[in-house]
């Protein structure tokens, strides 16, 4: 069994059939995962898995460990306020004004249905009538099991512990089971329906027309880079025109949707479908180029105001602005010089204008490193993966970081992640990313770190 994990097939088979990036995950955790699916299906996972349709017996059983399901109502409730004020409120009241009350909204990767009723309250808050409304919320995901959990409404205390008690007698009742039942007002609004963004119908069948909100947070993340922009394409076009989509900080990459338009509300970023500025109508929300901040690439959670910056504008109109390699490499003299604080702050500027910038991330978190701030430097090397999760590099440096904050078995594992970048790179090569380092000095740091758990760090 564990055998196969070594078998590049086995990865781009799960990546072919569910989109799930199985590269980034620990190989204990994919090995339990197949060794669950053969105990609970009784078949060969070779044979099966290869022939077997994503619904089918096989795949449903990995997919339900191999899935992240972490929800709950109104999980973060500052993201669903900005989204009440920047997005909804607005569109309703538009809608109300023009006697056209009709919204819809997707929500992809709606695991056990937890955001998608949450969303459904925000909608039945704001509208004056929900009987004069014409409102539509499906509501999506890959696995069956977790749709079946939230087409049944029961839920945990666990799941409500944002919601305060009039949240929860407005919109939920009391089962003598101990879980909590949603109304049967909130019940009838949402629609659960299988989907796998990455094969087959990737849009729910009741979508005659595309949605005026899609919403899908903290599933790019989990999708291998290959696959990630087929399904952002498929996200991007279901969105109606002049209509939002809402993914988290990390997700909202230019290279993702081209076609979009970011804005900020208070500390989260929504997408709008650009369209010619004589359409668009005001107040607005603020735009910005760009949305998110490196300390968030690796968690997905909205980056504070504070840390998001403007990108630099196109190259046509910034003759007389450095560009984010150009402050890199003034952070590199720097950073030779011993000056890191200056090197920190040049690090921080190319990445006010591309916060994707594999190299500012990379310097940075050398520098963090060097001046102490650990938990800076994790923030910058666990972006550094996010960006480019085939980076020796990248890896190398997140192994040093948690090598230093003491989780020794992190370390082990992306110090051999980074040996595996490596492939066959001669040992007096330059370390791509990171050519102040050859490629041998990494192994032998690496290789010490998976011998003894200790590392020097050859910085």
């Amino acid at each position: 069994m564990r055998a196969l994990l070594h078998q590049k097939w086995l990865h781009d088979l799960v990546v072919e059939h569910t989109g799930i990036d199985t590269m980034s995950m620990q190989e204990s955790a994919l090995a339990s995962a197949l060794e669950d699916c053969v105990k609970q299906t009784g078949e060969l996972v070779a044979a099966t898995l290869d022939q077997g349709d994503w619904q089918g017996r096989e795949w449903q059983a990995l997919i339900c460990r191999l899935a992240v399901g972490e929800t709950r109502f109104l999980r973060d409730r500052q993201w669903f306020s900005a989204l009440s004020s920047a997005v909804l409120a607005p569109l309703v009241a538009e809608r109300a004004s023009s006697g056209q009350r009709e919204v819809s909204v997707w929500v992809a990767g709606c695991s056990t249905g937890e955001e998608a009723y949450s969303l459904g309250m925000q909608l039945l808050d704001l509208v004056d009538d929900p009987g004069r409304w014409q409102l539509r919320l499906d509501a999506t995901d890959i696995n069956l099991s977790a749709l079946e959990h939230a087409r049944a409404g029961m839920f945990r205390e666990q799941a409500l512990r944002e919601l305060c008690p009039a949240e929860r007698e407005r919109w939920l009742t009391r089962h003598p089971s101990g879980r909590w039942c949603v109304h049967s007002e909130l019940r009838r609004l949402v629609s659960f329906e299988a989907v796998n963004l990455c094969v087959g119908s990737n849009r729910p069948d009741s979508a005659a027309r595309r949605y005026d909100l899609v919403v899908c947070r903290n599933v790019l993340i989990h999708i291998a880079r290959s696959r990630q922009p087929v399904v952002a394409g498929r996200l991007a076009d279901a969105v109606a025109d002049r209509g939002w989509l809402a993914v988290t900080a990390a997700e909202a990459q230019s290279r993702l949707f081209p076609a979009f338009e970011r804005f900020r509300q208070d500390s989260s970023i929504f997408l709008r479908r650009a369209v010619p500025k004589c359409q668009t109508s005001a107040p607005r929300p603020v735009k910005i180029r760009e949305a998110a901040a490196t300390a968030h690439l690796a968690t997905g959670s909205p980056a504070p105001s504070t840390q998001i910056a403007q990108r630099a504008s196109p190259p046509e109109a910034r003759s007389t602005v450095d560009t984010a390699m150009e402050s890199v490499a003034r952070a590199r003299v720097h950073a030779g010089c011993g000056r890191y604080i200056e090197a920190l702050a040049l690090c921080a500027e190319a990445l006010g204008r591309d916060p994707l910038d594999l190299g500012a991330l990379l310097l940075r978190a050398t520098l963090e490193i060097q001046v102490g701030d650990i938990a800076a430097a994790g923030r910058a090397a666990s972006g550094a993966v996010y960006v480019d999760p085939r980076s020796a590099a990248a890896h190398y440096m997140l192994g040093l970081v948690r090598q230093r904050q003491g989780f020794d078995r992190a370390a082990r594992q992306s110090m051999a992640r980074a040996l595996r970048a490596l492939g066959e790179l001669a040992d007096n090569d330059p370390v791509p990313d990171l050519a102040h380092l050859t490629c041998g000095a990494m192994r032998r740091d690496a290789r010490s770190t998976l011998h003894t758990g200790i590392s020097g760090g050859p910085l």
